[in-house]
């Protein structure tokens, strides 16, 4: 759950990206099995914990538009790790 954290802050943090605030910006971390919005461009795309991990799924936008936050977000998870 702390590094799906970590990745909305991440995201929160790119120009053009937006994720709603469920709490989890003042320190009361995610709803287990609840899809958190994520707004970049035109494309929407939500982020699920359950338990270790978590998902990314693309609610609306373009395959283009979800494969270049996609990649986004797996570089900064090769960083983590590296």
């Amino acid at each position: 759950m702390d590094l799906a954290i970590e990745v909305l802050k991440f995201l929160d943090e790119q120009a053009g990206v937006s994720v709603k605030n469920t709490g989890w910006k003042n320190g009361f971390g995610l709803e287990v099995c609840a899809w958190i919005p994520i707004c970049f461009g035109n494309l929407i795309v939500e982020l699920e914990v359950d338990g270790d991990e978590f998902q990314i799924r693309k609610a609306s936008g373009s395959n283009s538009e979800f494969e270049a936050l996609f990649k986004m977000v797996c570089e900064f998870l090769n960083d983590k790790i590296a």
